[in-house]
């Protein structure tokens, strides 16, 4: 299902979590899509943007005139250009995402249909129109943690498509309004501590917070990231999905621990064979945690070769070390920019119009 050119009507929540759900059915899955093939189409975007703002500021200058159009582009430019370069930095790199039929990605596509139905990118129904479209098609943890981009990129598209008419702005056939529109979810997205959202949308940290000790979700936000990471990890060398390798956890963790192993066991407890790195929550155990996973988790954990160094879960091909987690999931963002799943808080804007 596509995004509709035809007026924006509001839906109340039943109709909205309707039609999230229906966007995904409407995905046909194929194959997989570079993440930078976006960047450079953001890329392509900021740049006609910028070619459209010189123009009309010349227009301006030289007319004396100055729709709402073209004073909300002109004032506003650099919001669009400062979230657009963010957004396409954490796009450059990565595995590749799902693509769907239509050429772009799963990603996308969700992004460009929620933005369609909660175009003021309000919480709580942006959290129903998500939960509807993952209860068909769960996205990963990736794809997620670059919803944030997703967004920009989907509004940097409708701005891009309100600058393609300049003569349209320059005789006001074009209003303000559709400018005040993507300019105000542009400041949302900068703006908003979006992480909470995104987190209570991981259907793996919905999983892992089942944890029959608590003590998963006794963890601080950083070290819940690095577990998650390390699932997408398992999910990727076992072939299966990331909840369902959730579940798998926690049915291990579930396991009465061997005689003398100490208290019951946690999903803590399991997932700490992947390395010391992983295992710096506060809470402390007694006893060998690799001990108590019992024969159930063999399949899972492969054990680890004498002599080879434990980074994940175990040496990759010819000694190398496993690979790490994936772009968005505990980790950094390229070229030191945060991870969406992180909080955002207002950018610096010295120097900066208002």
């Amino acid at each position: 299902m596509s995004a509709s050119n035809t007026a924006h009507v509001p839906m109340d929540e039943p109709h909205l979590s309707r039609y999230g759900a229906n966007a995904a059915r409407a995905l046909e899955l194929e194959g997989a899509v570079r993440p930078g093939t976006v960047a450079r189409e953001m890329r392509r975007a900021l740049a006609e943007v910028e070619r459209a703002r010189q123009e009309l500021a010349r227009w301006a200058e030289e007319s004396g005139r100055t729709p709402g159009a073209v004073e909300w582009l002109l004032d506003n430019a650099y919001l669009a250009a400062r979230e657009g370069r963010m957004a396409e930095r954490a796009f450059r790199r990565g595995r590749p995402l799902r693509r769907c039929r239509n050429g772009q990605s799963v990603l996308q596509c969700a992004a460009r249909t929620a933005l369609w139905a909660v175009p003021d990118l309000d919480r709580r129904r942006l959290t129903v129109f998500l939960s509807a479209f993952q209860s068909v098609l769960p996205l990963t943890e990736r794809e997620l943690s670059l919803l944030v981009p997703a967004l920009t990129w989907a509004l940097l598209c409708q701005l891009r498509g309100l600058c393609g008419d300049l003569a349209a702005l320059q005789e006001e056939q074009t209003g303000p309004a559709p400018f005040e529109s993507v300019f105000a979810g542009l400041r949302a997205l900068s703006d908003g501590d979006w992480g909470a959202l995104l987190e209570s949308e991981s259907r793996v940290e919905a999983v892992l917070r089942q944890d029959p000790a608590g003590c998963y979700g006794a963890m601080e936000d950083a070290t819940r990231r690095r577990y998650r990471g390390q699932v997408c990890r398992l999910a990727r060398k076992s072939g299966m999905g990331e909840e369902e390798t959730a579940r798998r956890v926690l049915e291990l963790s579930r396991l009465p621990p061997p005689a003398g192993g100490g208290e019951k066991d946690t999903v803590r407890g399991v997932l700490r064979p992947a390395g010391p790195a992983l295992c710096r929550p506060a809470l402390r155990r007694s006893g060998s945690a690799a001990g108590q996973l019992g024969g159930g988790a063999a399949a899972l954990f492969p054990p680890v070769r004498s002599g080879e160094k434990q980074r994940g879960l175990s040496s990759g091909p010819s000694g190398a070390p496993a690979p790490g987690p994936p772009h968005g999931a505990g980790v950094r963002h390229p070229a030191g920019g945060e991870d969406p799943l992180r909080h955002r808080g207002p950018a610096d804007r010295k120097g900066e119009r208002p």
